[in-house]
């Protein structure tokens, strides 16, 4: 079943709605931010990343962490740094 954007804004908005504070393991996460799960391990490696919680060898982030995340990283062009 393919989604236009307004479906999967819809669709991502009702989600939020629901469980603001979910939780995910990596690939959960690199899916949420349309990224691979190695570069998110990298990021959590070498620092620059979400935020994430470590119980035992299990690595977690929440939802409004990677929302955060994103929000932070925004930029209004590539030149100069943050």
């Amino acid at each position: 079943m393919d989604l236009s954007e307004q479906q999967f804004a819809i669709l991502l908005a009702e989600i939020r709605q629901a469980r603001p504070n979910a939780v995910m393991d990596t690939d959960e996460a690199a899916g949420y931010l349309r990224m691979s799960p190695q570069n998110l391990e990298l990021l959590r490696l070498n620092g620059g990343g979400p935020m994430f919680a470590k119980l035992g060898r299990l690595v977690r982030y929440r939802r409004v962490s990677l929302d955060r995340w994103l929000a932070d990283n925004e930029r209004a062009n590539t030149a100069g740094g943050k």
